[in-house]
């Protein structure tokens, strides 16, 4: 018989449990005397080395119910593992590019999303070529009606398309305490005007001319002239006072729209750089005429709608006593730059001349019309007058320039 290792009664030696306390039985045997409860799961004996001899023994010190909570043990802690790197390659293959602030150095991959730390710089503010969004004719001052201002904001606009330069004309009542130079200098700039060669974020590009009138009222009106890179290189110093010069009579007269079609045909012979055109204009100055007549023969046949070249043709025809050529020739120039008062007064007078006097007073009216203050249409329509007898027209048209 043996003994119940936990009430101490005898059992049979073949018992599972107790038969008087029901516990599994750890038998205590005249052969066995250390309680050890015998090894219900384990496999027939097999021949083992030294090594594993050690192992299991060690083993076999542990308690049975802690020893079969380690394979379980060892089995979470690889799906833990396992279930982390599957992670860690998920968010690898979500994560954003490596992206330097300002830099463009970047990985490759398929999928990049949008973040906020994209330099605001990335977008490009102006486009290549002109903004053509934007009013070439700013008419804020209200001097023009809508369509005569669309029509010079489109010669304008194809201005810039030709010569790679922007042309914008500005008229304010009021400059909100800037001068006009601040005014003229920060409305191009900020107001994205400027001819490019490509898209850019840099303010600092562009080219252009920008007129400024600020009417402010008698006496207080301003002119201002402000240009931008390859502008300041085409309308140096000397040829902004040309220009300003060249607009005050019609503006001092109320001829607003006149002025400005002054302006951007003025700003349209030196943009068309023409060095044959610019040697007439000097030997005409300079009154070598017929070395001016050469030169402007050859300007026109490289660019037959150049009213510039046609205007300072007929000048020369005027002073070599060609006035009929000269009467051709204004009239071309008109054909391309449009009504002008100093046009119009010269082909009056090319008119009077030839002794043609009604179309001499027709013109020299009309130059009368646009620009009231022009003296030289007053004096050549006074003299026109007398030679058809109208001596009190005649009269009336001297006493209004004095004489």
């Amino acid at each position: 018989m043996a003994q119940c290792g936990n009430c101490g009664k005898e059992m049979k030696e073949d018992a599972i449990f107790c038969e008087h306390c029901g516990s599994a039985a750890l038998l205590v045997t005249a052969n066995d005397a250390t309680g050890k409860a015998p090894d219900f799961y384990s496999s027939p004996p097999v021949e083992e080395d030294s090594d594993t001899q050690e192992i299991v023994a060690h083993d076999e010190k542990l308690p049975a119910k802690k020893r079969s909570l380690t394979p379980l043990i060892v089995v979470l802690c690889v799906l833990l593992v396992v279930a982390l790197v599957a992670v860690g390659l998920l968010l690898k293959n979500k994560a954003p590019a490596s992206f330097v602030q300002g830099s463009t150095a970047q990985t490759t991959q398929e999928w990049t999303p949008f973040t906020t730390t994209t330099p605001m710089a990335a977008v490009l503010a102006y486009p290549a070529g002109i903004n053509e969004s934007l009013l070439r004719v700013d008419d804020g001052a209200g001097l023009l009606s809508k369509a005569t201002a669309k029509d010079l904001g489109a010669q304008a606009k194809a201005m810039a398309q030709q010569y790679h330069m922007d042309i914008v004309i500005v008229t304010r009542r009021g400059l909100g305490g800037k001068s006009p130079m601040e005014y003229a200098d920060d409305h191009f700039d900020y107001g994205g005007y400027g001819w490019r060669e490509e898209e850019t974020n840099d303010i600092t590009t562009g080219s252009g001319i920008l007129l400024l009138l600020n009417m402010v009222g008698p006496g207080n009106n301003d002119i201002w002239i402000s240009t931008k890179g390859e502008g300041m290189s085409v309308f140096n110093d000397g040829v902004l006072d040309y220009l300003i010069e060249a607009i005050k009579p019609e503006l001092i007269n109320g001829n607003y729209a006149a002025a400005m079609k002054h302006f951007l045909d003025e700003a349209q012979g030196y943009l068309e750089n023409d060095p044959i055109l610019a040697q007439g204009k000097a030997l005409y100055e300079s009154g070598n005429y017929a070395q001016a007549l050469i030169a402007l023969d050859q300007a026109i046949e490289a660019r037959p709608d150049s009213g510039t070249a046609y205007s300072y043709r007929g000048l020369t025809q005027f002073s070599l006593g060609s006035y009929q050529a000269a009467i051709t020739d204004f009239t071309q120039a008109m054909r391309y730059i449009g009504e002008n008062t100093e046009l119009m007064t010269l082909r009056g007078t090319a008119f009077y001349m030839q002794a043609l006097y009604l179309e001499a007073i027709g013109d020299l009216t009309r130059a009368i019309e646009i620009n009231p203050g022009n003296v030289n249409a007053y004096t050549y329509r006074a003299m026109a007058y007398e030679a058809t007898g109208r001596m009190d027209l005649a009269s009336a048209d001297r006493a209004r320039v004095g004489q």
